[in-house]
């Protein structure tokens, strides 16, 4: 259901991604062209934000999912993100303060800072910030300088292919039938400004037939396409190193070699290819029955967009609601409806602004190294006494763990001997449990350590005496070795680790084994 969900609301935020960039034409003396375009030429600026999701759900289809799923979904059925002192001094330096509100009574507060190569974040209730290195996936120095390039020119060069793609990406924008504009006075960041207020609202099925006159506008437009490309070819091949990372090859006298108008011909019949296919495809039955699923009078959206005397958008807003009837094909979702805001106030553009810095200590996390974790040590980064440890531990129960195998498996499937005793496969459990397992030949001993818990368990092969932080313990079966594989008795293990064991009989002939605690 996950990535159904992932399918359809992806094709509702490009819609609204759309609508909110929508406007090829002036519309009541403002150039909405120009104003798109000059917003991605914003090379700094100061600015706030809100975002909020309110979601009403199905009571009857929140008892059928599990308590983590329902438990994740009420706690963002009324979330909202604020976003405060957003400093955007370039493209590779930001820094921002904020919260996450949920039910409008509990928040988390955060703050965040990116630079050229590390982004922190601290967390309110985190025992220390936490930081990722962003250098990994970028080119050394010594890489770009054989590309004859250096971060400056890096950036020009992006400003440069931006500017190619834009015209023909915006140009052919298609104008929303009920786009309305008119002066206004407006409070930016605590100031009464004086701007064009831009607005209009759309269901769902004009936002679909939107996005399908946006790709034929497109299609239409050849010669635009071509003239993004040859442009777009040439400011890559500006650089001759680049070019040759990137197969560029221009006709040097050699036979058969490609010429610029060969390049640009062959990149333009292949997005004309992709854009018709896309295009047939909005109409095939399954993406057409999405599309009335979800593209209908019950998605409407409202976008407002204040723009100033210079061009540059200061404030703009976005509306979505969408709501789920007994007799659509989505009623089987837990939702019956989702309504999305998002408002933001811009200032300072193109000024100075100087970003945080990254807040980086000796004991910071890498979220690189949280991949690795155990749910217990990512919940112990946590004041105990904090609203997200109690979220992580108590809601999400980051700190349970299990180990499941059934009857029938084909791998070391866990057997019932003589006596109706369960023995299990000691590394798999331990495994489980995030506990470390090494063995010793000469003494035939497996040694278990509980990192958790601390504690150390040593059983001997053969024997059914273990030996659990230094005291003898009789366990029910003796430790045996089943294919190279070492087995223990399941309950005298789950004892020792503190887990509660059961089987639960799902067919007639296959059984399945849990063995978990919560930490």
């Amino acid at each position: 259901m996950s990535k159904l969900l992932s399918r359809k609301w992806l094709l509702i935020v490009l819609a609204a991604a759309l609508f909110v960039m929508a406007g090829c034409q002036a519309v009541g003396g403002v150039d909405l062209n120009s104003v798109l375009k000059k917003s991605l030429k914003v090379t700094s600026s100061e600015s706030k934000q809100t975002f909020e999701l309110k979601m009403d759900f199905q009571e009857e289809a929140l008892e059928e999912l599990d308590e983590e799923e329902r438990l994740l979904l009420e706690l963002v059925s009324n979330l909202k993100v604020e976003l405060n002192d957003v400093k955007y001094e370039d493209s590779n330096h930001m820094s921002l303060e904020g919260k996450f509100i949920f039910n409008q009574e509990q928040s988390i507060g955060f703050a965040m800072q990116i630079s050229s190569t590390t982004l922190a974040v601290q967390l309110e209730g985190a025992k220390q910030p936490f930081v990722l290195d962003l250098t990994a996936d970028m080119l050394t120095e010594e890489e770009l300088s054989e590309l004859g390039m250096d971060e400056a020119s890096v950036a020009e060069l992006g400003v440069k292919i931006m500017d190619a793609v834009s015209g023909y990406a915006i140009d052919n924008l298609p104008n929303p039938k009920s786009i309305k504009v008119a002066p206004a006075f407006e409070s930016i960041n605590g100031i009464t400004t004086s701007v064009m207020h831009a607005s209009a609202e759309l269901d769902g099925a004009e936002i679909w037939s939107l996005l399908g006159d946006y790709i034929d506008a497109l299609l239409a437009d050849r010669k635009g396409m071509d003239a993004m490309l040859n442009e777009l070819i040439t400011i890559l091949m500006s650089n001759e190193a680049l070019a040759e990372e990137l197969d560029l090859y221009l006709n040097t006298g050699e036979l058969d070699a490609p010429t610029k108008e060969d390049l640009v011909k062959e990149a333009a019949d292949a997005i004309t290819e992709a854009l018709t296919e896309l295009r047939l495809n909005m109409d095939d039955s399954v993406l057409g029955d999405m599309a009335e699923a979800l593209f209908n009078k019950a998605l409407t959206v409202k976008a407002d967009v204040y723009v100033d005397s210079n061009l540059n958008i200061r404030k703009q807003g976005l509306d979505v609601n969408f709501t789920i009837d007994e007799e659509s094909e989505l009623s089987f979702l837990p939702i019956r409806s989702i309504q999305i805001k998002t408002m933001s106030e811009i200032w300072n553009v193109n000024g100075e602004v100087k970003a945080d810095k990254p807040v980086i200590t000796e004991k910071s996390i890498d979220l690189y190294e949280m991949d690795m974790m155990e749910g217990y040590e990512v919940v112990n980064l946590f004041k105990d006494d904090s609203m997200i440890y109690d979220i992580l531990k108590n809601k999400l129960h980051l700190t349970h763990q299990s180990y499941v195998a059934f009857s029938n498996d084909y791998y070391n499937a866990p057997i019932i001997v003589p006596g109706y005793i369960t023995i299990v496969p000691i590394r798999d459990v331990a495994d489980a449990f995030g506990a470390e397992t090494t063995y010793d030949a000469k003494t035939k001993t497996i040694t278990v350590h509980d990192i958790a818990t601390g504690t150390i368990i040593k059983t001997t092969v053969g024997s059914d005496i273990a030996n659990i932080n230094g005291k003898n313990v009789k366990w029910s079966f003796p430790t045996t070795i089943i294919d190279g594989t070492g087995y223990v008795a399941a309950r005298s293990l789950s004892e020792a680790l503190n887990a509660s064991i059961e089987w639960t009989k799902l067919y007639e002939d296959v059984k399945l084994l849990t063995i978990e605690r919560e930490l």
